[in-house]
C-alpha cells in the first residue's frame, strides 16, 4: 500500500485545528493591548494640550513628559504583568 501525499493547503491544515483557550487568551492579550496602544497613540494630542495649558510649560517640555510618563507607565506595567 502506497502513501498518497495530502494535496491540500497550509490554510487547510490551520483551519481543521481545534481552537483552545490558550489561543483565545493570545489573542484577547494582543487585542487588549492594540486598543491601549491605540488609545495612548490618539490621546496624546489632547492630552498634551491639557497638560500645557494647565501646567503653562512649553509644548516641547509636555511632549517629553507626556511621552516618557506613557513609556514608563508601559515598562512598569509590563513587568507587573
Amino acid at each position: 500500500m502506497q502513501n498518497k501525499p495530502y494535496e491540500g493547503s497550509v490554510s487547510d491544515r490551520l483551519e481543521r485545528i481545534p481552537f483552545s483557550s490558550v489561543q483565545r487568551d493570545f489573542l484577547l492579550m494582543v487585542a487588549g493591548g492594540e486598543w491601549a496602544e491605540t488609545l495612548m497613540l490618539l490621546g496624546n494630542g489632547a492630552i498634551l494640550a491639557l497638560v500645557v495649558s494647565v501646567l503653562g510649560i512649553t509644548h516641547s517640555l509636555g511632549a517629553t513628559i507626556i511621552t516618557t510618563a506613557f513609556f514608563l507607565g508601559e515598562f512598569v506595567g509590563s513587568a507587573f504583568f
